[in-house]
């Protein structure tokens, strides 16, 4: 077998942007980060270590708490938008009064969150069925 590369292998590597190193790299962070013996001669540790503190992994138990917290957050603007359906249903004759009371909604002086609500109940309300009438 030779050690020469295909012309295809070459073609295709210029193709995909791949480079050839400068100098070997002789250390390695993961999968990822690849250094030259040079770079990490040269490069002051403090640049190192902020360039690691950069890069490195999320904290697992960290990242799973964030995501179990945005999951609630969601769950409540879920139920809060459902909620506001339910009502201006409720509150409404016709199409046209549903919406009306939506805007009335999300004008008022409302927060901001809230008016998110009554903005995604309006959209949940003008998908489905309810763009004829609501009651009949």
């Amino acid at each position: 077998m030779s050690n020469e590369l295909s012309q295809e292998k070459l073609d295709w590597m210029n193709e995909v942007g791949m480079k050839e190193f400068e100098e070997p790299m002789k250390y390695c962070l993961g999968a990822n980060y690849v250094y030259s013996e040079r770079y990490i001669k040269n490069t002051p540790l403090a640049v190192l270590k902020e360039n690691y503190e950069k890069s490195k992994p999320v904290d697992t138990e960290e990242n799973d708490s964030a995501v179990v917290q945005i999951k609630r957050l969601l769950e409540q603007f879920d139920k809060a938008v459902n909620e506001v359906v339910q009502s201006v249903i409720a509150k409404s004759e016709t199409y046209k009064e549903a919406q009306d009371l939506l805007r009335e909604g999300y004008y008022s002086e409302r927060g901001k969150l809230e008016s998110l609500v009554w903005t995604e109940a309006k959209n949940r309300l003008t998908k489905g069925a309810e763009l004829q009438v609501i009651k009949k």
